[in-house]
């Protein structure tokens, strides 16, 4: 009998301790709340899909709309199927797409077809194909290119972690250097990062191993250059300020005179194109223009401060992402030259 009542006992008291570990349990693990998937149109992903080929550079008739296989794709109108010229990356094309709709609640999933030399994304919605590409590469399709190069002033003016920035970007872009005791060690850093530096040369040299002036006799003049040459060996080219006095000094000719005896190209600094913006809105707006009205082939050279450079990177890899070049300026000026 005493038995069967500790029994009782023990299992009313297991009861009770059960129930209080399924209360605390619910209490710090609350049921998980049936998360309703949002639709999202099929017209809304066409125009996110079509936009990041767009912004690919990929003409509208290498997009077509082709019969879906009846057994596989029952659910859609048609597929598409999109001709890619050999130098677009179809993994970063389809991250990009992958990113353009993140935001969404979609599944972006790539296979590839390596049978056929082809790449199929499929775009899923709530459980439904909602768009199906094929990617082909096609010889014989360019995409229409242009070539801009980039010549920074005022690098003096960036902050050191600004500075190491301009260093890491991947773009090509050269600097302008005016001759002095303090950009000696800046012009071997530039060159050590694969970049290309150019000396100006105007009324502000103040270091007197290089300084250029118009009551100077030819003979003080040509010492000055020879030590421009001898300390900026890596030098690509010159910039004559055409705006400074020493332009319009009688010395000048002298001065171009040398520069062509010893192998040295020389550029006037106005003849390029001034990038440059009162805000970033504006300097972007300036870009925008210039960009769009740039023609296949043509090739254009820029003059922009360092700091504004920095803040059009984004806009810069979208004009590469459409298959466009970002040279060095004395590749374009060199061929400028022979041709």
């Amino acid at each position: 009998m005493i038995v069967k009542k500790r029994l009782i006992y023990f299992l009313i008291a297991l009861v009770v301790l059960l129930l209080v570990v399924n209360l605390i349990l619910d209490k710090f693990n609350p049921p998980k709340v049936q998360i309703k998937h949002s639709e999202v149109s099929q017209n809304l992903i066409e125009k996110k899909f079509k936009k990041t080929l767009s912004e690919y550079g990929i003409k509208n008739d290498w997009i077509k709309k082709i019969n879906p296989s009846k057994k596989k794709d029952k659910s859609l109108l048609y597929l598409y199927r999109v001709s890619l010229p050999n130098d677009i990356s179809v993994p970063l094309l389809i991250s990009d797409l992958k990113k353009t709709l993140e935001i969404y609640d979609v599944n972006v999933n790539a296979e590839e077809k390596n049978n056929f030399g082809s790449s199929v994304v499929t775009i899923v919605n709530n459980g439904k194909i909602k768009l199906k590409a094929e990617f082909k590469y096609k010889a014989g399709i360019k995409r229409s290119s242009s070539r801009i190069a980039f010549i920074l002033s005022n690098i003096n003016s960036l902050s050191n972690e600004d500075f190491n920035s301009l260093l890491k970007i991947p773009y090509n872009y050269g600097v302008i250097i005016l001759p002095d005791a303090d950009t000696e060690s800046l012009a071997k850093q530039i060159e050590s990062n694969k970049k290309e530096y150019y000396l100006i040369l105007n009324d502000n040299i103040s270091d007197e191993r290089f300084e250029l002036n118009n009551d100077f006799t030819k003979g003080v003049v040509n010492r000055a250059l020879s030590n421009i040459f001898k300390f900026y060996k890596g030098g690509s080219f010159f910039l004559i300020d055409n705006e400074s006095d020493l332009y319009n000094s009688a010395v000048i000719e002298y001065i171009k005179t040398v520069l062509k005896r010893n192998g040295k190209k020389y550029f006037y600094f106005q003849d390029f194109t001034k990038l440059h913006g009162e805000s970033k809105k504006d300097l972007e707006s300036l870009w925008d223009f210039y960009i769009m009205n740039i023609k296949p082939q043509e090739t254009k050279i820029f003059v922009i401060s360092a700091a504004d450079f920095l803040s059009i990177t984004d806009k810069i890899a979208n004009y590469i992402r459409k298959g466009n070049k970002v040279s060095l300026a004395s590749k374009i000026l060199i061929k400028k030259i022979e041709n």
